[in-house]
């Protein structure tokens, strides 16, 4: 896998293209599922609805030779997803049940074996299974530290939906936006190298008047 493309910062703006290789659109953010403990959904910019993003899963996706995403549904599916405001940092309840819906998922079935995404969740094959995620902490109110153990990942967020199902299931919201590297701009500051030429300037005024001087002594042998 190229080095570069193993990071959900190298997706932003990355293209996105369906099953056959048609350009869909850009991705705009990246959101992550709270009971899966990783990032499941892209925000799409496909031009198609003013300012709204289209949400598309990452499950099922594969990275194409050239660096795209390409994601397992065709366009004509696609562009008849729900079309999701992306200003807040989650979803609502109604937009989510309604993403479920469209692409074929359980938002009822939230047991830990697959999350409500469909029996090939486990086993079924996506653009980001080697990158390394940061999980939601909730009693921190805080992104953890990274880690590339998937199987962790997995196991950390059964071990909590299991534990969340033996007290009570309210209905919140799964979905919030991942959190993005704030990239620093390195600029380059021009360095001048500004030469004093005060001193070479005298010591070549005094190279020249004892030359002279050196020709004046011959002339008056």
């Amino acid at each position: 896998m190229d080095a570069t493309r193993t990071s959900y910062d190298s997706w932003i703006d990355n293209e996105v293209v369906d099953q056959a290789g048609n350009k869909i659109g850009n991705v705009t953010d990246i959101f992550y599922d709270d009971q899966t403990h990783r990032p499941e959904w892209l925000a799409v910019k496909t031009g198609l609805f003013g300012s709204n993003d289209t949400f598309i899963p990452i499950q099922g996706s594969a990275l194409t030779t050239d660096g795209k995403i390409q994601v397992a549904y065709d366009k004509d599916y696609i562009k008849d997803a729900p079309n999701v405001d992306t200003d807040d940092q989650h979803l609502s309840p109604e937009d989510e049940r309604e993403l479920w819906k469209h692409y074929g998922y359980d938002y009822t079935d939230s047991k830990a074996v697959n999350y409500g995404y469909g029996e090939k969740y486990r086993t079924g094959q996506r653009a980001d299974k080697d990158f390394k995620v940061s999980r939601w902490d909730r009693t921190g109110n805080a992104w953890g530290a990274e880690s590339d153990a998937q199987e962790e990942v997995v196991a950390e967020a059964t071990a909590t939906s299991e534990e969340i199902q033996k007290v009570q299931q309210p209905e919140t919201v799964r979905l919030r936006k991942y959190r993005r590297t704030e990239m620093v701009p390195v600029t380059k500051e021009e360095v001048r190298v500004e030469k004093d030429t005060s001193q070479t300037t005298a010591a070549s005024q005094g190279r020249e008047t004892a030359t002279a001087s050196t020709r004046d002594s011959r002339r008056d042998r």
